[in-house]
Order: C-alpha cells, then structure tokens, then sequence
C-alpha cells in the first residue's frame, strides 16, 4: 500500500528517496497534514477525483513523469498547487528545505527520470551508492 494509516499515517512513497529530500519531504507533508489552512484545501481539492483517477494516474506517473493527467490537472500542475501551499504554510526558515521539490517542478523532471540519465551517463552501480543512506556515513 501507498499510505499506512497507524496511530500516525506512514507514507510510503516516500520512502526510497535521495538524501537531499528527506527534509523536503517531511516539510512538506508537515505543511499540508499539521497546517490547518493547507488540510482543508487539500480535502476540497481531492473531492474532485475518483478511485479510478487515481490509480490511472498512478499507473501514467511511470511513463509520462510530471505530464501524466490526473483528473483535469496534470501532475505538474497538482505539484505546483500543493509547493504553493506548502511553501506558504511554513515558517520562513523552513521553506528553504522544500527547494529539492522545487527544483524538480521547475526543471519538470522527476527523480526517477534524474535517476535514469544519470544512469546511462555514469552507471547504474555508481548512481544507486550516491543515491543510499550509506552513502551519508564517513568512513
């Protein structure tokens, strides 16, 4: 499953990332879970979208990345309504924590797509080692 809801709700999606979105990612869902402002839009928004759209769009985000349709939005779009929202949910000196997400809607190229180029440039072995928590610990 995507989501594991517990006594807390674990997201799973997020859970195999580069190092330099752990504290994006927890901005961010801070923002929206823990912002009371930010929850109700992202309730309302979601009203719109049927089971059927999002596992269609789930499915399309493997091939088509940040141009894959959701409903009537685009996931680029739906990326940058929630960053806004984010962004203006957080205290000033946290927002710098969200830029890796920022980056990634403004060059309009996930993470798994980084992934793949920098692949066929300088390999699979070497991408997936910079890309570990192992690679954070000095020896």
């Amino acid at each position: 499953p995507d989501v594991r809801a517990k006594n807390f709700i674990e997201i799973r999606m997020t859970d195999s990332v580069p190092p330099k979105c752990f504290l994006a990612l927890a901005s961010f869902w801070k923002s929206i879970f823990y912002n009371q402002e930010n929850l109700a839009k992202a309730l309302e928004f979601s009203e719109d979208f049927t089971v059927t759209d999002v596992l269609q769009a789930k499915e399309d985000i493997v091939e088509l990345g940040l141009k894959a349709q959701f409903g009537d939005y685009t996931i680029l779009e739906v990326a940058k309504k929630f960053l806004t929202w984010a962004r203006d949910g957080l205290k000033d000196e946290e927002k710098n924590y969200l830029r890796p997400l920022e980056e990634i809607v403004e060059e309009e190229v996930t993470l798994a797509q980084q992934l793949k180029n920098k692949a066929k440039e300088e390999g699979k072995e070497k991408v997936l080692r910079e890309h570990s928590l192992n690679s954070l610990i000095k020896k």
